[in-house]
């Protein structure tokens, strides 16, 4: 479960991870157990590998760095 104190964090990591990809995260939204996020994607960035690059490193740097109790698995 996702705790709402854990947004403004989750959605720096998406926007980082994001950016990486020249995409821009637009909009977040978080409730415990999932997350809607509104992407601007690179006219070269396929959406199934930004979705899988940002669900990837994000769950990876809030499990490495104990973001959470519990561990992130999208």
């Amino acid at each position: 479960m996702l705790p709402a104190s854990f947004d403004s964090t989750l959605a720096a990591i998406l926007g980082r991870k994001a950016s990486e990809s020249a995409c821009w995260v637009l909009g977040f939204g978080a409730a415990s157990d999932h997350v809607h996020v509104l992407l601007r994607l690179s006219p070269v960035a396929p959406l199934s590998s930004v979705v899988k690059g940002l669900k990837g490193a994000s769950a990876h740097e809030v499990n490495r760095h104990c973001l959470i109790l519990e561990r992130l698995a999208w």
